[in-house]
């Protein structure tokens, strides 16, 4: 399970090396570590101010999670209850 959660913490980390902004989240709401919930926010954040269609991760995130019947829009809104925006 450990390397799991290694590989996800990697993951999350070169998600906001590509994606700034979640690690700037991360310190906006005191959070000293960068978790899913930063990534994951700032992801659905460039999904919803790119008006290009298809274009970026955030993009493909949004249109995955939309493909398994996820509400995308109710999703970024318990994000933003979750990060206390």
């Amino acid at each position: 399970m450990a390397v799991a959660n290694q590989r996800g913490d990697v993951a999350a980390q070169r998600g906001c090396q590509l994606h700034g902004g979640c690690a700037d989240s991360a310190a906006e709401h005191g959070s000293p570590t960068v978790g899913t919930v930063h990534l994951l926010s700032a992801l659905l954040d460039e999904s919803a101010t790119d008006t290009r269609v298809g274009v970026g991760v955030g993009a493909v995130v949004a249109q995955l999670l939309a493909a398994d019947q996820v509400d995308v829009d109710a999703s970024r809104a318990e994000l933003g209850l979750r990060l206390g925006a």
